[in-house]
């Protein structure tokens, strides 16, 4: 069974339970009451029932919705709860990380589910390595990266319908971007290229979380320990030396003078781009013009 597959998780078809720990074997004094958490938060279970129509999921005794609660601990999705020992626990932390998200996708995919929050941050970051159960994350982190947990592929995700609160679909990535001074273009050029080329896969990203973890080493002494191992990687996002930026001109280290061309010039390490002294200007040439 491909567990990493949302449609492996369909009880129509499938018992997939079996590869998880029964809700029995949890200790709930690790978990949040729901009281606690996004279950008692009107306008998400609101929103979970005009996408499901799941009556049966929300208590709106009060007047308002809010989760319907098993066991003090656990919402439970239509697949499991005529049997709870048929739930996968569902493990999220702080207030309900995403806890309405996956209430509408288990109950849309017919995944037998039991979403519990973990009482403390430290519960959260044990508990998935002590028990066999599905957990909320988010990466790049190091909280179970030791543990290489794989990430359930939900159906793409209709980023309209997401933002208008129809969470069925995956959550659409979110970019790791980067930020940079208006003006750093104008005092740094070659800083700005190196920082629009550079590039770190997420695996890589991961791999240098691991390291960190498994020889304790500081993030700084695992970066440097990278760079020495991955040259021809990170070479690339280094500028040409040469290729200078308007208000600059090439300059021969050698000759201590501004050249128009590339003819006669040494090793790169004997060239650089230099700023216009004041009252000169640059002006665009091209190679073998």
């Amino acid at each position: 069974l491909t567990l990493e597959y949302y449609r492996s998780y369909n009880v129509s078809w499938t018992n997939p339970s079996k590869y998880f720990d029964n809700i029995t074997a949890i200790d709930t004094s690790r978990l949040k009451r729901c009281n606690e958490t996004r279950t008692q938060v009107h306008a998400a279970m609101q929103q979970y029932w005009e996408v499901t129509g799941d009556n049966e999921g929300l208590d709106n005794s009060t007047g308002f919705p809010v989760g319907r609660c098993f066991q003090d601990y656990f919402w439970l999705s239509p697949a499991c709860r005529d049997d709870p020992t048929k739930c996968i626990i569902f493990l999220t932390a702080g207030p309900g990380y995403n806890f309405e998200h996956h209430m509408q996708r288990a109950t849309a995919y017919d995944t037998a589910m039991a979403i519990a929050v973990a009482k403390e941050y430290a519960d959260y970051q044990r508990m998935p390595a002590e028990m066999n159960m599905l957990f909320y994350w988010w990466t790049p982190d190091d909280t179970f990266v030791a543990m290489t947990p794989r990430e359930i592929i939900y159906p793409p995700s209709d980023r309209a319908a997401f933002f208008r609160g129809d969470y069925r679909g995956g959550n659409p990535d979110q970019p790791i971007e980067k930020y940079a001074s208006q003006d750093l273009a104008f005092l740094a050029p070659s800083v700005m290229e190196l920082m629009k080329a550079l590039y770190i896969d997420i695996n890589v990203v991961n791999s240098l979380l691991s390291d960190a973890l498994s020889t304790g080493d500081n993030y700084s002494t695992v970066a440097c320990r990278w760079l020495r191992k991955n040259e021809d990687i990170w070479r690339a996002w280094v500028p040409d030396p040469s290729q200078c930026f308007p208000q600059f001109g090439l300059f021969d280290l050698r000759s201590q003078s501004f050249v128009t061309d590339r003819k006669n010039l040494g090793p790169a390490d004997t060239v650089e781009c230099r700023a216009c002294p004041a009252g000169l200007k640059s002006q665009r040439f091209a190679d073998n013009s």
